[in-house]
């Protein structure tokens, strides 16, 4: 038996808590499917989404002037290394349960797989956001980048099965009624999905570019092995997202 609301209450205050509580709280959804049905009860996927921006509002709201668009779709002026390190411990919760969906014993709950798969253009952008962060100057790392890159791999999967099967929540605005909204059509649900493949592959792109600095740079103390191997990782993610890069 599972002591599941003296658990949830406690993951609660953890979430509160930020950095020091997320592990904990995907220590307790990890196989355990009866945790997991409560904490969609406690609009707990929303929650996590609700962290996730008030780690980059800082972003959004910054006079980005010096952000260039075209370089990368995300302005990471504001974030600092921690912020891109907990927006990363927090989407390992969501790459968790979707890896754990293959699982013979005690696999994710479907309920919890629909609510995750309905929502996976946001847990990519989101994963995108911190890749994109992992690889600048004021915020990046590699070891950043090395989950960055493990993270977007799993969510952009999430989305291409979300619009394969159907399950990806039509696109509501900040100020819109759900239900006065109108169901999407494929054709809609398809763009949408391009649009962020599309994204992907910029953020991937310049990941690779990074990673080749550092490379052709034998004074950066960063052209090593390690650097070699996520180079491969980025172009091999590259070559999944946009599969045209590779022709």
């Amino acid at each position: 038996a599972y002591d599941i609301s003296l658990g949830l209450v406690g993951s609660e205050m953890c979430i509160r808590d930020r950095s020091k509580g997320v592990y904990c709280l995907g220590a307790l959804l990890r196989h355990n499917p009866p945790a997991q049905e409560q904490f969609l009860a406690l609009d707990g996927v929303p929650t996590l989404q609700l962290l996730l921006w008030e780690i980059v509002e800082a972003s959004l709201e910054l006079d980005t002037t010096d952000h260039d668009p075209a370089a990368s779709p995300y302005p990471c002026e504001s974030l600092t290394k921690p912020d891109v390190q907990l927006l990363i411990k927090i989407l390992s919760i969501v790459v968790d349960l979707t890896d754990n969906t293959a699982e013979l014993t005690r696999p994710t709950h479907p309920s919890m797989m629909r609510a995750l798969q309905a929502e996976a253009d946001v847990w990519l952008g989101m994963g995108l956001r911190a890749l994109a962060c992992a690889g600048s100057k004021r915020a990046g790392s590699n070891g950043a980048i090395e989950k960055g890159l493990d993270t977007v791999d799993t969510l952009a999967g999430l989305l291409a099965s979300s619009a394969q099967q159907g399950t990806l929540r039509k696109f509501v605005g900040i100020n819109e009624d759900p239900a006065a909204v109108p169901e999407e059509t494929p054709e809609i649900v398809a763009a949408r999905v391009a649009r962020s493949f599309a994204v992907a592959a910029r953020v991937v792109r310049q990941t690779v570019s990074v990673l080749q600095a550092q490379m052709d740079d034998p004074g950066s103390g960063l052209c090593n092995e390690y650097t070699e191997e996520l180079l491969e990782a980025a172009r091999g993610l590259l070559e999944k997202v946009d599969p045209s890069s590779s022709s």
